[in-house]
This record gives C-alpha cells, structure tokens and sequence, in this order.
C-alpha cells in the first residue's frame, strides 16, 4: 500500500497539514514523500525557489504588503504562464502516475485536478478564493461551512470529505484532561502561563508586539512559554530579559517542523492563553479550548478571514497596539473580568478535531480498494 505525498515546502501552513496526515498513517503505507523544489528542474526549479523567497521577504515586511498581493493574486495567476512553469516538471512526473497523490498546495490541485486520485487537503477553516478548485479529485475540507463554499465554487458535494479541525495527535490525546486543567486555573485568577508564536517568517511587527507583550505579562507576574526560531529575531528579543526576569520564562528554539512539534508536545498541557498571529494554530482556539489573543497585522488572504471566524465564535480577542502599560492593563481586565475562561469553555466540544485520523483512514480505505 503505498501514497505519493507532495509538498511545497513554502510557509508552514501547508506542509504542516500534510505533517499531520503522514504521523496518523501506518507504518504498513509506504509514503513517497517529494517536494516540487527536488523533482523540478532549470527555471521550474528556480521559479519555486524564488516563490520561497518571495514568501519569506513578503510576510517578514513591516504589513506584508507583498505576501499579500502575491496572495490576492494567486487565484487569477493560477492558470497563467508562471504558474505552467512553476508545475510544469510537477505535471511530467505525477500527471499519470496512478499512486494516490496527496497535495495541500491549490497551485498543484490546479495543475493536477484532473488526475485520477488525487487527494487535496485543505486543512484550514476558511477558503479564500484562490483555495476553491473544482475538478475531477478528492477534497478534504474541516467542516462543512468550507465545504459549502467547495459545492458553491462548483465542486460536486460527492467528491468532498468533511474531516473535523485537524489538530495534532499528540496534543488531541490529552484534549480533555488539558482542557479541565486550564479551565480551573483560568477561574482560579492566579498567574497565566501564556503561550507565545510568531508566524514562520517572524514579521516585525509581530515579534514586536510578543517581545512589548512579554515584558507586560512578566511584570505581572505571569509565566511565558516561548517559541521561536534558533537564532531568529522573537529569539534574540527574548534574550534582553535574560537579567530581569530569570526563571520567568522559557525559550523553546526550533530549526525545523519536527523540533517545533515536539517542543509544543512537551509544553502544551501547561497553556493558559495563546499569543499568535491567526494563522494554522486557531485550530487550537476553536477545538481545544485555549483562549487566543491575535497578534496583528493580518498577513495573507487566510489570516483576516480566520480572525474574523475566532471573532465570531467568541474564542479569541485582540492584542492591542499602544505601550507596554497599554498593553498590560487590557491583559489584566481580560484575565480578572474571567474572558479567558469564558473564551476557553466556548472553544471545547463545538468540533470535530479528529481530521488527520479521518484523512488518514479515508487515504487506507481507498488504497485498499484500489490495489
């Protein structure tokens, strides 16, 4: 039984989803695992790894100006010139190969749509234009508001799995237990640890806003788990508090996806709050029950819809703009007017947060039954 998995290895959002999807699957499936930058070649190749820099160069900008544009455009560039190019060895290789593909990228859905077995998995909880790709291929969605925004898009209701919110198992295995714990330390209004992320590229602005925040939580007598990259700037911020606040708070470096994981396994039963852009990890605000503060700006097309869907089902505020004192009063009246825990109770039980194990099993299933 073997699955091709393809991977863009551009951000962390897409390559994470299918991260999640490989950790539920058996050790009887052989994955095939390629990324687009090792099986293309010449200006195919270079076009990807400019698309990677383009990424990073873009989402570390003071707004994301240009992450953004390239972004908005994507949906209409998908069928130009570039995007042949970029898929162009992408489609040699995969285009009739009859191994299931799975992909997360809609740049290679569109490239591939119409290749038996292929699997897109849209982890994400909104769908921006340019994700919405009809074709003749398997769509896993989380629920089924995006699945209906696939079927309004053109995408025949048959050819669409709804999953639940794909979390990671080694946090959704202790789910509940790490829920009740955080609810009775929420309600007990004692010191927070509060959980701390930049996005992969680290923008400016939002390590800015951990580092003012961190100062004000820590002034305040909280705890602060840190994320960060090794040597990348929420790491070099967080050494100016070497001296003031030893013992106040730990730094948890990473220089892959796999240490990342690990390093948030290890540490995640002691959250309190999370502090992060509303990018991939408002999974755990809506299915896990951890209170989220949003860091803005929202970079991209999915991080203001996923703020606006964190807004609307009451399981995240805010981070306001002003000074470190600003910053802390509006904690504190957050924290002891018990939002939080109101926060937190909302995000526990409205979802199905199994959808790597659902993915998993349908990708079995329909091997099986093809072989």
């Amino acid at each position: 039984m073997a699955i091709d998995i393809l991977y863009t290895e551009i951000g962390r959002g897409h390559p994470f989803y299918l991260d999640g999807v490989r950790a539920c699957l058996p050790e009887t499936v052989s994955c095939r695992i390629d990324t687009v930058q090792a099986c293309s070649r010449g200006l195919s190749q270079l076009g990807w790894h400019l698309a990677r820099h383009a990424y990073t160069l873009g989402s570390s900008t003071s707004g994301g100006a240009l992450y953004s544009r390239l972004r908005a455009g994507q949906h209409r560039a998908q069928k130009g010139p570039l995007a042949k190019l970029l898929c162009r060895d992408v489609i040699r290789r995969y285009e009739t190969r009859d191994t299931p593909l799975l992909v997360a990228h809609p740049i290679l859905v569109n490239a591939l749509k119409n290749r038996p077995q292929l699997y897109y998995q849209h982890g994400e909880v909104v769908a921006p234009p340019e994700s919405l790709i009809a074709g003749a291929y398997t769509a896993f969605v989380p629920t089924s508001d995006v699945a209906d925004q696939f079927i309004s898009a053109g995408m025949p209701a048959t050819q669409i799995c709804v999953t639940g919110l794909c979390i990671e198992n080694s946090l959704r295995q202790n789910a509940s237990r790490c829920f009740d714990a955080r609810q009775a330390r929420l309600k007990a209004n004692a010191p927070l640890t509060c959980a701390l992320y930049a996005s992969g590229a680290e923008p400016r602005p939002h390590v800015a806003s951990l580092t003012r925040f961190a100062r004000a939580a820590m002034q305040a007598g909280h705890r602060l788990a840190v994320f960060c990259k090794h040597h990348g700037a929420l790491h070099q911020a967080m050494r100016t508090f070497e001296n003031e606040f030893e013992g106040q708070y730990s730094v948890a470096t990473h220089s892959d996806r796999a240490s990342l994981n690990t390093n948030t396994s290890s540490r995640f039963p002691d959250f309190d709050v999370l502090i992060a852009p509303s990018h991939e990890r408002s999974n755990w605000a809506l299915g896990l029950g951890l209170p989220m503060c949003i860091l803005g700006p929202c970079i991209g097309t999915f991080a203001p819809r996923n703020r606006d869907l964190l807004h609307q089902a009451g399981v995240a505020c805010d981070m306001p703009e002003g000074t470190t004192a600003d910053v802390g009063r509006w904690f504190s009246d957050v924290h002891e007017s018990g939002a939080l825990a109101t926060m937190s109770s909302k995000g526990w039980g409205e979802y199905a947060i199994d959808g790597f194990n659902t993915i998993a099993s349908r990708l079995m299933a329909d091997t099986a039954t093809s072989t």
